[in-house]
């Protein structure tokens, strides 16, 4: 199959529409929804030994994870984590 049919086989819908998918109300409910998605998808890539495609929906996974979740790294938490990394090499 070569991406012309694989372009014309993909459904795309309004956005509208995408929204009220499996009960999807907000950003952050479709950030949750996608990063469930990508770890089941992440899972039958791995099973399969699809290793290149399993590290792309990991990035995935942790993107949307993130966005669902919105933690902003706390303010001087970086260089406490580099400061214990030091310690424990060292």
């Amino acid at each position: 199959m070569d991406g012309r049919a694989i372009t014309q086989s993909i459904s795309v819908k309004p956005q509208r529409e995408l929204k009220s998918i499996k009960g999807i109300h907000n950003d952050t409910e479709a950030a949750q929804y996608i990063a469930d998605m990508s770890l089941e998808l992440r899972n039958l890539a791995k099973a399969n030994k699809l290793y290149t495609l399993q590290g792309l929906l990991e990035v995935a996974y942790y993107e949307a994870f993130g966005a669902a979740t919105k933690r902003e790294i706390p303010v001087g938490e970086v260089e406490h984590l580099k400061n214990l990394s030091r310690a424990s090499t060292g």
